[in-house]
């Protein structure tokens, strides 16, 4: 499985692979250059990550080879963090697009989180999500960080 997380974070940063660009950005010429001679940059543009989580990344590809000052790797963390972050989602206010997009669930799914939401009231916590038909809440608790009320 982390095989196939590397492969995918491979894939995500080559610009011989991937002519996406990168978001403007402080760090920007730093990850491109760093990163950009092995990865394409399309699933980059896809994943969201944590600051742990994109520094596990960067750490695992320095460990594989990749070079670098300390004080640059810094800034690609900081860039991959303010352009590639999870987004929070207040289920309280959010369309359910937004929730679909926010919390990476399928269509129906935010809908019905709308749909209860609108029948009764406001969500108050996690545990009320429970209530919603169609919410595997298991599956929902790894982005329950993400989630405001």
């Amino acid at each position: 499985m982390r095989f196939l997380g590397l492969l995918v974070i491979g894939m995500v940063v080559c610009p011989a692979q991937n002519t996406k660009q990168l978001p403007e950005g402080p760090g920007r010429k730093t990850t491109e250059r760093l990163c950009g001679s092995c990865h394409g940059f399309g699933n980059f543009m896809r994943k969201r990550d944590t600051r742990d989580g994109w520094n596990n990344v960067i750490e695992d590809m320095i460990r594989r080879g990749a070079k670098g000052e300390e004080e640059e790797w810094a800034e690609v963390s900081d860039y991959l963090v303010a352009q590639f972050s999870p987004v929070r989602v207040n289920v309280n206010q959010a369309t359910a697009a937004q929730i679909a997009e926010g919390l990476q669930v399928k269509a129906a799914v935010a809908a019905a989180i709308v749909k209860h939401r609108e029948g009764n009231g406001a969500f108050k916590g996690f545990e009320d999500l429970g209530k919603v038909a169609g919410v595997d809440v298991a599956a929902l608790e790894a982005r329950r960080m993400f989630i405001d009320y």
